[in-house]
C-alpha cells in the first residue's frame, strides 16, 4: 500500500508540474512577450546603424501604429545625437 501510494503521490506531482510547464508555455507564445523579445534582442545587439534602413528594422506586420511611433522614435534618438557633433 505504501508503494502504490508513493507511485500515485509521484504521477500527481509529475502531472502538476507538466500542466504548470504548459501554461507557461502558453503565456511565452503571446504577441506583447514576442514583441518584449523582439525588442530586448535589438537592444543587445551593440552596433548602432544611422540612415535610412532603421525603421524597415522595426516594422511589424501585426501593429504598424507602434511600429511608426517606435521609428519615428529612433529618428528623433537618431537626430540628437548627431546634433551633439
Amino acid at each position: 500500500d505504501a508503494f502504490l501510494a508513493r507511485q500515485k503521490a509521484k504521477a500527481d506531482a509529475e502531472f502538476y508540474t507538466s500542466l504548470r510547464a504548459a501554461e507557461a508555455n502558453k503565456l511565452k507564445l503571446t504577441p506583447e512577450y514576442l514583441q518584449l523579445m523582439k525588442y530586448k534582442a535589438i537592444a543587445a545587439n551593440s552596433k548602432i546603424y544611422f540612415g535610412n534602413d532603421i525603421p524597415q528594422m522595426f516594422v511589424d506586420s501585426g501593429s504598424a501604429g507602434s511600429s511608426i511611433k517606435t521609428s519615428a522614435a529612433l529618428d528623433v534618438v537618431g537626430e540628437q545625437l548627431l546634433d551633439l557633433d
